[in-house]
């Protein structure tokens, strides 16, 4: 036909060629029990509710210190909203995450009188009671029975620690950030897969003894495998019995 350019115009058949088919999205499967991950202690909830009007309160920002390695005064600290960080510094500088805190759980070196050299920083927006030693062995002496929560929140950071320990011996980087994902699932997850916490590549590897660069690659091989997706700001497990059966000791 006069005046009709065909290159301006390709058939309907080639646009349909070149289309990219569309991909079903992966949604979250698996269910949050005690199969996949064990029941999480309470810790210091009732500890918190027994000390309540007792504490001194303090908002923290993001990546903001609550103390700094062998500044760890003698208080106890309890995570009132947001998510705190304990880890400790080697000595060239790198960071490693010991745990990660939440609502209800306590730390400082009233606990872990060992912890002289460990940090506590705010992960996002958080606020931190805490309570001076002194104040607190008046309160056990008026209140004895305040020590039974004190005492189950110290066998609960021991315990943690020991299971810590246990994870860098015995389970390769990959199912350490498993088991990372599957506990901060635990304490925090939506119900729906998302972990509301935004860590870093970097969080991650301080957290699993590794470098960032082992931890992306086992982070991008997972994203792949459509076990779990991420971006800057938040990670969203798609499959927790397949994360979880991710978790293998070294052979």
């Amino acid at each position: 036909m006069p005046g009709y350019d065909v290159a301006l115009a390709p058939p309907a058949r080639v646009l349909r060629l070149n289309k990219k088919p569309d991909r079903p999205k992966k949604t979250f499967t698996g269910r949050l029990n005690a199969e996949i991950v064990p029941d999480l202690p309470l810790q210091s909830q009732s500890l918190l509710a027994q000390l309540d009007g007792y504490w001194s309160s303090r908002s923290y920002r993001r990546r903001e210190y609550v103390y700094l390695p062998f500044e760890n005064p003698e208080k106890l600290y309890v995570v009132r909203r947001g998510f705190v960080e304990i880890g400790v510094l080697s000595r060239d500088g790198r960071e490693l995450t010991l745990d990660v805190l939440g609502e209800g759980e306590s730390f400082g070196a009233v606990l872990l009188p060992g912890g002289k050299g460990e940090f506590a920083r705010a992960i996002g927006p958080a606020v931190v009671e805490d309570l001076q030693r002194e104040d607190l062995d008046l309160l056990l002496r008026k209140e004895p029975g305040i020590t039974i929560g004190l005492l189950k929140a110290v066998q609960s950071r021991h315990r943690e620690m020991a299971e810590k320990f246990q994870q860098m011996v015995f389970l390769d980087v990959r199912s350490r950030i498993a088991s990372l994902l599957l506990g901060l699932y635990g304490k925090c997850g939506d119900g729906r897969g998302l972990i509301p916490i935004s860590l870093t590549h970097q969080d991650i590897a301080n957290s699993v003894a590794s470098s960032r660069e082992t931890a992306s690659l086992h982070l991008s091989e997972l994203k792949k495998l459509g076990i779990l997706h991420y971006n800057r700001r938040h990670i969203r497990i798609l499959s927790l019995p397949e994360l979880a059966a991710l978790i293998r000791p070294i052979a």
